[in-house]
């Protein structure tokens, strides 16, 4: 299974790339197949601090390309916490259902109690995280359409 995480990284700390980072080696460490947007984009070329909001816009438009080719190869997208405040998760949510990809949460893959060490920004831990049962029977086979909760 080939998977695509999505999240949050616009106006977090390293963009949240640590998170993402960190996530993907948990997921590969079990044998899944990770697209990592952290690793497409790496912030070459990123505009300076005092970038023109176009000049901000148009790398931004340039990330989404190179992630939503990648996601189209995919079988499902994983959604890190905080995904719901993200317009890039947004879009890459809106490809993967176009595409028929499976949708899951992060917490039906990689329980919350693995969370640790994992330095996810406070801000997308306190925002509409579903709080839900999981169980080690369920933990791979766990990628069924969520489209009640996203």
């Amino acid at each position: 299974m080939k998977v695509y995480l999505s999240g949050p990284m616009s106006g977090l700390p390293g963009d949240n790339f640590p998170a993402f980072n960190k996530v993907t080696s948990m997921l590969r460490s079990f044998g899944i197949d990770v697209v990592n947007p952290a690793e497409l984009n790496p912030g070459v070329g990123r505009p300076g601090p005092d970038a023109s909001p176009r000049e901000v816009r148009a790398y931004w438009h340039k990330c989404i390309r190179v992630d939503t080719c990648e996601l189209t190869y995919c079988d499902a997208i994983v959604l890190m916490p905080g995904w719901q405040y993200s317009d890039g998760a947004h879009s890459e949510l809106s490809t993967a259902r176009d595409c028929g990809l499976q949708i899951v949460m992060l917490e039906d893959v990689l329980p919350r109690e693995m969370w640790q060490g994992v330095p996810f920004p406070p801000v997308t831990l306190l925002r509409g995280l579903r709080y839900g049962e999981w169980s080690e029977a369920t933990k791979f086979e766990h990628f069924d359409n969520v489209e009640g909760r996203v």
